[in-house]
């Protein structure tokens, strides 16, 4: 069965079915076409000699020259495929009979045609009636008639019955009592029909059979060389990578769909192999960071301590208060980097995100008023969501806390909350726009990668862990920026989808580092 499983037979298997389905209508729709229009040109050859023989009965009888009739009769018996030729006259006997001894011995001693002739019509005196109930039909009627089918054997027949009429030429010998002088009828034989159909066929079977082999062999060709090769040599790359051959890549040079894989598969595993590489600087930055908080902690206390200790005019508390300055934003940046460098857990329950907002304004009020910013907003009822309303609030604020710090005087942050419906889907989408300076085509591809900033005290973290929050929450943040006429941030979330958060292990494990 392992066979059956492969790309490769399952691609050229139902080609090969379909070929030979195809082939085989066509060999029996041709056969029956053949046999066909070989019954239709029989038909209508019999017919031909029906009536040619009619009209040299009548020419050679005016002439009274009965012996040239007989011979062309003994001529037509051997034409290939007629089965039997008779001339019978309306008493039911057999005229113009064929004694095939007879024309031996005439053709050794050269009879004279009176004496063939006498002798002709003595034995055809004493012939037995034909019987044959159609020709009794064709005398009652006559009319010509024709009986097509298979005889008892299953072979096919075919008897045409053509009345021979007592013209005016013929009356001064046989009289004008009856209209119909005789009956011509010729059968003929499907041997040579059934033989020839045979012959065809076998050679048409034979030529299809190569065909299909033929076809067979090109497709084979063309599926292992542009299917089973390409996948075969990603195959062979995949288990080298996962023996441990790292730098293993696809060869592939093809600019078909299989080669535009093997090229983003290499471009895959160069990503992957330096994330993986980011993994690792992360996981000893989780450490370190994680080892300096204790003794950051220490020395802000201590410095603190002195800084009670010092007169309020000593010159030296400018400097106390740097250091302690610095020590907090050191403190605030390790904090994020252990944040980011966790898993991110959530604790959802169902909140109003209207209310977030609003407590998140609160927190950002007093910063605003003081850069003279002013802040609108145009919340719509919308329903509640099942979130984590810390997270949230976290990622509300570091989106609103980059605005603020990208405006200036005058300007506007401007929060709103909506709901759509895209596919079916409904959405809770949540824009947050301000009219500070922008960002750069150049820089907005890049605000999401973790360490990047533009700010002179910022960490570079706050956007990869608010991207990494709502995506906790299957949503998603999109960004539109203008230079110098601001920015638009709106975090999209799904209301139908916000049951089905995903956890993670809350557990924190050093070795699972996210970066």
């Amino acid at each position: 069965m392992i066979f059956f499983n492969r790309l490769q037979v399952k691609i050229i298997l139902p080609i090969i079915i379909a070929i030979v389905i195809i082939f085989s209508i066509m060999i029996y729709t041709v056969e029956r076409m053949e046999r066909d229009l070989f019954h239709e040109d029989w038909i209508t050859k019999t017919k031909v000699y029906a009536n040619s023989i009619s009209t040299m009965i009548e020419k050679e009888m005016e002439g009274k020259r009965p012996f040239i009739v007989r011979d062309l009769i003994h001529k037509f018996k051997k034409i290939p495929g007629i089965k039997k030729l008779q001339v019978i006259r309306t008493n039911g006997k057999e005229a113009f009979k064929d004694f095939e001894t007879f024309y031996k011995v005439k053709e050794i001693y050269q009879f004279s045609h009176d004496v063939i002739e006498e002798y002709m019509n003595l034995e055809e005196g004493k012939a037995d009636v034909v019987s044959d109930e159609k020709i009794k039909d064709v005398l009652r009627e006559g009319k010509e008639k024709e009986f097509y089918g298979y005889d008892k054997n299953g072979k096919v027949f075919y008897d045409y019955y053509l009345p021979v009429l007592n013209k005016p030429a013929c009356h001064k010998c046989h009289g004008d009592k009856e209209k119909i002088r005789g009956i011509l009828k010729i059968s003929l034989s499907d041997e040579k029909f059934a033989e020839h159909l045979n012959n065809h066929f076998i050679i048409m079977l034979w030529i299809s059979v190569a065909t299909v082999i033929i076809l067979i062999i090109i497709i084979s060709w063309i599926v292992y060389n542009l299917v089973s090769k390409p996948l075969n040599a990603v195959i062979k790359t995949i288990k080298e990578i996962e023996h441990g051959n790292k730098n293993q890549r696809i060869g592939l040079k093809s600019n078909d769909e299989i080669g535009y894989m093997a090229r983003h598969f290499n471009i895959m595993l160069d990503r992957l192999k330096q994330e993986s590489h980011l993994a690792s600087l992360g996981r000893i930055s989780a450490v370190l960071a994680h080892e300096i908080k204790n003794p950051i902690t220490g020395i802000s206390g201590a410095v603190q301590l002195i800084d009670e200790d010092l007169p309020s005019d000593d010159p030296k508390k400018e400097i106390i208060n740097m250091i302690v300055k610095e020590v907090q934003r050191l403190d605030s940046m390790l904090k994020d980097l252990l944040m980011f460098s966790k898993p991110i857990v959530v604790n959802p329950k169902m909140h109003d995100l209207n209310k977030l907002i609003t407590d998140t304004i609160n927190l950002l009020e007093f910063k605003c008023r003081k850069g003279k910013i002013s802040i609108d907003t145009s919340l719509s009822n919308i329903p509640n969501i099942l979130i984590d309303g810390e997270k949230m609030q976290q990622v509300l604020l570091n989106v609103c806390l980059n605005a603020v710090e990208s405006m200036k005087e005058n300007d506007k942050l401007t929060i709103t909350t909506s709901t759509d419906k895209p596919n079916g889907c409904e959405y809770i989408q949540i824009e947050i726009s301000d009219t500070g300076c922008g960002i750069s085509p150049e820089i907005i591809k890049n605000i999401f990668t973790p360490f990047f900033t533009t700010k002179k005290d910022g960490s570079g973290l706050g956007l990869p862990i608010s991207l990494r929050i709502v995506e906790k929450h299957k949503g998603t943040i999109k960004v539109e920026s203008v230079v110098d006429k601001g920015s638009k941030f709106a975090i999209i979330l799904p209301l139908e989808n916000s049951l089905n958060i995903v956890e993670e292990d809350t557990e924190y494990n050093d070795s699972e580092v996210l970066l």
